[in-house]
């Protein structure tokens, strides 16, 4: 996919100024078509020339882990979700902006996000060829599912 390499930048940098901490890209491959979530899940839709998605997957208790590193004596389950639907905001608004600069034209937008949280739900997305970033981080694993559509 010819954008993979700006969401990896933008993933690396949005974490590490918004936690301080690193993140260590543990693998890449092609997505499977439907994902089985790992408990809270955030899609940001993409429009302009390609039209595509964003998913950042993680458990819970990962999201939660976040949201404390924020705020350190909260332990909200709505704030978790909402640290996630930003970290996912700002990676997708990053590389949108990475792209955008270097391809002129392409004028890719950003959907607000969309949060889903719960146990045993799967997502699919149809006719987008997706890659699968599998993330460690010492809060938890952490997935990204970046689709396009004709990639």
């Amino acid at each position: 996919m010819d954008y993979i390499e700006f969401f990896k930048r933008s993933i690396k940098e949005s974490f590490e100024d918004m936690f301080g901490e690193r993140i260590i890209l543990e693998n890449e491959t092609c997505a499977p078509g439907w994902i089985s979530s790992k408990g809270a899940a955030v899609v940001v839709g993409i429009s302009g020339e390609k039209k595509g998605r964003v998913l950042i997957d993680m458990c819970l208790d990962t999201a939660l882990d976040l949201a404390k590193k924020l705020i350190s004596d909260l332990n909200d389950e709505d704030f978790a979700l909402f640290t996630i639907a930003e970290f996912c905001n700002i990676v997708s608004g990053g590389a949108a902006t990475l792209i955008n600069d270097k391809f002129r034209g392409r004028g890719l937008r950003l959907a607000p996000p969309s949060i889903f949280a719960g146990t045993n739900f799967k997502l699919f997305s149809p006719k987008l060829n997706s890659v699968l970033l599998s993330y460690d981080t010492r809060f938890g694993k952490i997935d990204f599912h970046i689709g396009f559509e004709g990639e």
